[in-house]
């Protein structure tokens, strides 16, 4: 497909090898049976999926982007990126700056459309929370 890094992308919240290998093993296939070559695997072992800020291998991930040398990243679904919907979306408007796909197997690919609908729904949750968001890195919502 490109000449570009294709990153499998691996985490867990806990330690758990098994976990990982099952979801390297998945990765592989999908990125093997969809033409995806230069292939790195980078995995984020006992790191929760609540921050996207300290967990090392998605760091490298980023400055990758950022060098431009990441043509596409997978993941088995998009709540190994972040399990909220700030931290997601942050990600996925940095990949998309820098020219990156972002996929999940599970749930597709994170595009502008997703990303305006995630915005859309976010905002309708907040409005009827009574909340204001904020995302520095970290989920934080300001009463």
């Amino acid at each position: 497909m490109s000449d570009k890094e294709t990153v499998l992308y691996c985490r867990t919240a806990k330690m758990c090898d098994i976990a990982i290998a099952n979801q390297k093993a998945i990765l592989l296939q999908y990125a093997t049976e969809n033409g995806y070559n230069n292939i790195s695997v980078y995995v984020d072992n006992g790191f929760s999926g609540l921050r996207i800020d300290d967990r090392p291998s998605l760091n490298e991930i980023r400055q990758g982007m950022a060098n431009g040398n990441i043509g596409a990243i997978i993941v088995k679904d998009f709540s190994r990126i972040a399990r909220g919907s700030y931290p997601l979306w942050a990600f996925a408007d940095e990949a998309e700056r820098h020219g990156v796909a972002l996929i999940s197997i599970n749930n597709g690919e994170f595009n502008s459309v997703f990303g305006d609908l995630l915005a859309f729904v976010t905002k309708e949750w907040i409005a009827s929370a009574g909340k204001i968001p904020t995302y520095m890195g970290k989920l934080s919502i300001k009463t």
